[in-house]
């Protein structure tokens, strides 16, 4: 099973030593992150920080204004450039939004500790039947996609709800070159200096969508020692995470 959701990493911004953890938001040490680091973590600023936090094209984002605006990577949506990939794309207006076919954003908006429902099957058989009806009788509920992620190989299995954005327009994407500057094969140990940075605004019913959860820009500094937190879905990624924090 593919792991598919959110994770949050909170830790200290230090120049060369990390004081971290990343855990599922559902099982924040809310208690353990306010004695050690006096930072408190309320269950609205993690459910803010939720519905802020997109999964898109295999990686992650975030609505950046109450008017759908996403930030996200330019190499996740490199799709949407297509004839623009040589000198990258600005719309100066909402009209000259571009449509990326294929792409889309979904918010985590629930999530459900499922384990009795579906540990109860004997067989394999019978647990992913289990799985398929969970998934099944939640979205036609509450209409939307609906997926049982396992976790800590399988000793939890939690349902999670996500709306969908099916219709994502591109904004902003600089030119390949910009975005992949420096890159060469080991791009992941040693990240260079490319704007790897696109926009898009997600839109419903042929308008810009209503985000009123999404994260405020900052034009202070982070300070030092000042503790930091950050939510994304790292997909095929994570798998040395499973039996730790991932989902």
């Amino acid at each position: 099973m593919q792991f598919r959701g959110a994770l949050l990493l909170v830790g200290l911004a230090l120049p060369l030593a990390a004081d971290e953890g990343t855990w599922l938001l559902n099982q924040f040490p809310a208690s353990a992150v306010q004695e050690k680091h006096k930072f408190e973590v309320s269950g609205e600023f993690l459910d803010n920080l939720r519905l802020a936090s997109l999964r898109i094209a295999g990686g992650s984002g975030a609505f950046v204004s109450p008017a759908g605006l996403i930030v996200t990577n330019q190499h996740l949506v490199a799709g949407c450039l297509r004839d623009h990939a040589k000198e990258g794309f600005y719309a100066s207006r909402q009209a000259d939004e571009t449509p990326c076919a294929g792409l889309d954003a979904g918010v985590l908006m629930a999530m459900e500790d499922v384990t009795a429902k579906v540990k109860t099957s004997q067989t394999l058989e019978q647990r992913n039947a289990a799985i398929a009806r969970l998934e099944q009788e939640c979205a036609a509920r509450a209409g939307n996609h609906c997926t049982v992620v396992k976790l800590f190989s399988g000793d939890r299995y939690d349902l999670y709800q996500y709306k969908n954005y099916p219709d994502v327009r591109l904004v902003f994407a600089p030119e390949n070159e910009l975005a992949f500057f420096g890159r060469e094969r080991d791009s992941l140990t040693y990240l260079r200096y490319g704007l790897d940075i696109a926009f898009l605004r997600a839109y419903e019913n042929g308008k810009p969508a209503v985000t009123p959860h999404y994260l405020k820009w900052s034009r202070e500094p982070v300070l030092a020692l000042a503790c930091r937190a950050r939510c994304w879905s790292p997909g095929r990624a994570a798998g040395p995470l499973s039996s730790r924090s991932s989902w």
